[in-house]
């Protein structure tokens, strides 16, 4: 459904170049966009998660983090710390403008 960087990075997940993280919370996040955007059946919908479970590490961020403005950046924070994070990738804007948080670098593109 998405190209451009989105697209690279999954690839480069299921090719397993890269590791990626993510929580229940953000699963539940991206299949409710999906669900909403795109109209995507049920059957779809099992498939996606299937490949999450497949091709992602699952975290359960234990300590809350409340430095943006906006809650669901906070839980991508959590996953990212959670899950040793060296970056998060991101076209939201109120991320990027963080630039790094802890030891964890929030970029555009992934320059790897």
């Amino acid at each position: 459904m998405f190209g451009g960087n989105p697209r690279t990075i999954l690839f480069k997940v299921i090719r397993k170049d890269i590791k990626a993280v993510i929580s229940d919370i953000l699963t539940t996040e991206l299949l409710d966009t999906l669900i909403k955007k795109f109209s995507i059946k049920n059957t779809d919908l099992l498939l996606i998660k299937s490949q999450i479970k497949d091709n992602f590490i699952l975290v359960y961020p234990t300590n809350e983090i409340n430095i943006c403005r906006d809650v669901d950046d906070n839980r991508v924070l959590e996953a990212a710390v959670e899950g040793k994070c060296k970056w998060i990738i991101t076209g939201d804007k109120d991320l990027l403008d963080l630039k790094r948080y802890k030891n964890i670098k929030l970029e555009r593109h992934l320059w790897i």
